[in-house]
């Protein structure tokens, strides 16, 4: 211990200690990945609405974060939404210019959950 200003602390030059680590004790699951969606076309709603249904709560405990822009049929804003697992929300926003606006959704979680949810998304516009 060390007094500085009559208090008493820690040994700062101990704490500012790094330990070596080699490679091979990472502790990285190599089931989880990140990847995007994209599209051009407005979503339908209805679709739209199923698809999160089943994302949310029959996925959600595969999914770490997620997070996106999404363009839909009919409004004349974007979707703005953000999750982590199971917890979901969003809102309507004015962002720029509605001209082609690209539909992006962004996740991490496990790689078992990537390709149905890539087949699946198409059918959402």
């Amino acid at each position: 211990m060390y007094r500085v200003v009559n208090i008493f602390s820690y040994n700062l030059h101990e704490k500012f200690t790094l330990n070596s680590y080699s490679s091979d004790q990472g502790h990285h699951d190599e089931k989880v990945t990140s990847f995007s969606l994209e599209e051009l076309r407005p979503l339908d709603l209805r679709k739209l609405n199923m698809w999160f249904s089943y994302l949310v709560q029959l996925q959600g405990e595969n999914l770490y974060r997620y997070k996106g822009i999404l363009n839909i049929n009919g409004l004349d804003r974007r979707f703005i939404f953000q999750g982590v697992h199971m917890i979901f929300a969003g809102e309507e926003k004015i962002i720029g210019a509605m001209n082609n606006v690209k539909v992006s959704l962004y996740l991490l979680g496990r790689i078992s959950i990537k390709k149905n949810l890539l087949h699946s998304f198409v059918h959402v516009s």
